[in-house]
């Protein structure tokens, strides 16, 4: 198993970045890590490992589903503090990996 989380790790981070020294010394709330505008960080994963990452919010009052082609996912609501699932308003890890879709909770 150790080798199959080491290929991994090399196959979606060839440079081996230490990501998580980003988060030393961060403010928490009930420890979860805060971004900047002081609202929790979130982080997604794909859970089946088909290569796609599902995140979910409510947002306008209606729960919405996103699909991103990635391992895994981060992002911040930014500064206007409102989880737009990736949308403008947000600060996110796949910028470089679109949404495959947004959609209604069905």
């Amino acid at each position: 198993m150790g080798f199959a989380i080491s290929e991994e790790v090399a196959k979606n981070n060839p440079k081996l970045i230490n990501f998580s020294k980003f988060f030393i010394n961060r403010k928490t709330i009930n420890g979860m890590i805060l971004d900047p505008w002081e609202t929790p960080y979130h982080i997604a994963f794909d859970t089946n490992k088909d290569g796609i990452t599902e995140i979910s919010a409510l947002y306008e009052n209606e729960e919405k589903i996103g699909r991103i082609k990635a391992p895994f996912v981060i992002w911040s609501n930014g500064a206007s503090r409102k989880n737009e699932l990736g949308g403008s308003g947000n600060i996110t890890s796949w910028k470089d990996s679109p949404i495959i879709k947004v959609m209604k909770n069905l």
